[in-house]
């Protein structure tokens, strides 16, 4: 015969399994019913998307400093001023000669 500590013992047993058990399944549905398997996936895409826009973040800003570093270095040579304006406005200096060198067509 069970003595009633030992009978109080397995009520409570059973009443621990017994919330237990439906505490996971409201969880479960909750779940399901806010779809939260799915937002988490999305939530990853998106935490994805943001470090591959960091990346280029970084790259731009890595392209200004160069630049920003190309400026102060023409600023401070006059040689290299006259070269870069030379070059991107295509001017020559009176009595130069400019040989440009064309590949050959393939129609030929």
């Amino acid at each position: 015969m069970r003595l009633p500590a030992q009978l109080m013992k397995t009520k409570s047993y059973k009443w621990y399994i017994v919330t237990f058990i439906a505490v996971a399944s409201l969880s479960a549905a909750y779940a399901v019913q806010r779809d939260l398997l799915g937002r988490y996936a999305q939530y990853q895409q998106r935490e994805e998307q943001v470090r591959s826009m960091q990346r280029q973040v970084d790259a731009f800003e890595e392209q200004v400093s160069r630049a920003q570093q190309r400026v102060k270095d023409l600023d401070a040579d006059p040689l290299e001023l006259e070269a870069a304006i030379r070059h991107i406005k295509r001017l020559v200096r009176e009595g130069e000669t400019i040989y440009r060198i064309q590949p050959k067509s393939t129609t030929e």
